[in-house]
């Protein structure tokens, strides 16, 4: 945007952003905004495609790495950085609260 001669400061993106975030608050439940969670998997399969194109084009390039031995602190690092991952796991009860059949 810069280089089309709109110098915006930090301050004036972060009310753009808190503009365009608002009318999704006034959603009630995820049935009502089901569009973005299409766009969501749309742009998740779309980076997953660019990030193993780019692996594939660069994996000969990249130099052989040694890795030190696992630790019982970096397995908990890992398992930590996976469950913050998925922390979207705590919308379930709400996607299931709003099924017509929620057996």
């Amino acid at each position: 945007i810069g280089s089309a001669g709109f110098q915006l400061s930090l301050c004036v993106w972060m009310v753009i952003v808190a503009v365009g975030l608002t009318p999704l608050t006034w959603m009630g439940t995820p049935k009502d905004f089901w569009p973005i969670a299409v766009g969501a998997l749309i742009t998740t399969c779309l980076a997953c495609l660019l990030v193993i194109v780019t692996c594939i084009m660069d994996g000969n390039k990249l130099p052989e790495r040694v890795y030190p031995t696992p630790t019982a602190d970096g397995t908990f690092k890992a398992f930590g950085s996976i469950m913050f991952a998925f922390a979207g796991a705590s919308t379930f009860p709400t996607i299931q609260a709003d099924m017509k059949d929620r057996s």
